[in-house]
């Protein structure tokens, strides 16, 4: 409730793996190279991102600042610079025990190596219970989150093709994920002990950075005199993160600059709310896939998605005023499994009734034209209460966890 620069906490988590049928986590796994086609295919598509959004900022003026900004950048012509995305496409159970997308990230998609390190963890706790072994094992995927985000990172950073570059961290000024950034960085740094990696805040990107005649981001003073090969954001979506102007002057230097961006500006966008409903509209999607497999494949995993500009609409959610700066979505009711969730303070352990969020990173390397890397990046799961709504770990509610894989003639167990 308190925290500081010097307390470190550990992340709630799940005592064991909670399980989840694997026809559906290998449905997700398989997809999301398909929904990396579909961001970059909605992120450069100028006359989608406008017209979907045209409502969305006369009513949220947060959104119109980062409109303003990809404008700004577009009216330059600088939006054609290569650029990385680390994405993850969220999923639940709907209660016919398939997965139906919840949505999909294009900024600061977190928990990626936390997950990883909780796996190793549950690994080790299945096996003190009597429940190690080859036939345990094979229900616990391998999870590469680490290895192949950091993998994308690296790419990002050589092809920027200036080996005394550096790569920066966008962080908050307190930080409570801190430990699932800093092991990227340290495995970055383990990788290739070339690249250094810097953590700044926004605030001290607006005066420590630079951009030179040729549009190089440069950081000045006490980090020296490098240039920028990678911005990687893990602030900057939430309005709280630019309280003044000069974080926003500093968002727009980013974005004008040659560094790569993850995301760039245009993907960020292209991970707005409004931008999922719109693409569940029927027919949409033959504007960004031409292959009606695929097609079928991304519209069996969309939930009911309106928005609230029609009167049908507008009746479904009679008691919001403020209609075009929001958007309805099909609840999405999971089957409940019972698991221990351990938090700081736990004492006694207490079986809970809790419902799973599985997340699906996928990797990126891009410009408007070609795509140069495009591959599925390991997974996380996210387990809450099932009486909780909301299920933000940071923020309590909660807890890291790991899929312990079953096959359909066990699903009734998803049940019980």
């Amino acid at each position: 409730t308190n925290p500081t620069n010097d307390t470190l906490e550990f992340a709630p988590f799940l005592l064991t793996p909670s399980v989840f049928p694997r026809k559906q986590f290998e449905k997700a796994v398989n997809l999301q190279t398909t929904l990396n086609e579909l961001v970059h295919a909605v992120a450069y598509d100028d006359d989608f991102l406008t017209g979907t959004l045209q409502m969305t900022i006369q009513a949220d003026d947060f959104t119109k600042r980062l409109f303003d900004i990809y404008k700004t950048v577009k009216s330059e012509n600088l939006l054609n610079t290569v650029n990385l995305g680390v994405l993850r496409s969220d999923y639940m159970l709907h209660s016919d025990n398939t997965i139906k997308q919840v949505e999909i990230n294009t900024v600061a998609s977190s928990f990626g190596a936390v997950s990883s390190v909780i796996a190793k963890t549950q690994k080790y706790i299945m096996g003190e219970l009597g429940f190690g072994g080859a036939d345990h094992e094979k229900n616990l995927p391998v999870n590469s989150s680490v290895q192949s985000i950091c993998r994308g990172m690296i790419r990002a950073w050589e092809l920027y093709n200036n080996e005394n570059s550096v790569i920066v961290f966008i962080v908050e000024n307190l930080t409570m994920n801190i430990c699932d950034q800093r092991i990227l960085e340290f495995h970055i740094r383990e990788t290739n002990p070339k690249i250094q990696v810097l953590r700044l805040t926004l605030t001290e990107m607006a005066s420590a950075a630079t951009l030179d005649e040729s549009f190089k981001l440069k950081l000045r003073g006490k980090y020296g005199d490098v240039e920028v090969a990678l911005v990687y954001f893990r602030a900057g979506y939430e309005p709280n993160h630019y309280p003044t102007e000069d974080e926003w002057n500093a968002r727009l230097m980013i974005e004008r600059s040659r560094s790569l961006k993850c995301p760039s500006i245009n993907y960020h966008l292209a991970g707005t709310k409004k931008v999922q409903q719109a693409l569940a509209v029927p027919g949409i999607l033959k504007r960004f896939i031409n292959d009606e497999d695929k097609i079928r494949m991304v519209e069996d995993v969309f939930t009911g998605l309106y928005p609230l500009e029609s009167l049908s609409a507008y009746e479904m959610a009679m008691n919001e005023p403020g209609k075009s700066a929001w958007i309805l979505m099909d609840r999405i009711v999971p089957p409940t499994i019972q698991g221990y969730v351990i938090r700081s303070g736990t004492k006694d352990l207490i079986v809970n009734d809790c419902v799973s969020e599985l997340g699906i990173f996928g990797i990126i390397i891009d410009n408007a034209d070609n795509i140069f890397e495009n591959y599925q990046a390991g997974h996380m799961l996210r387990t809450k209460l099932s009486t909780v709504n909301e299920g933000g770990v940071a923020a309590g509610l909660g807890a890291v966890d790991t899929p312990y894989l079953i096959d359909d003639d066990q699903v009734t167990l998803v049940e019980k």
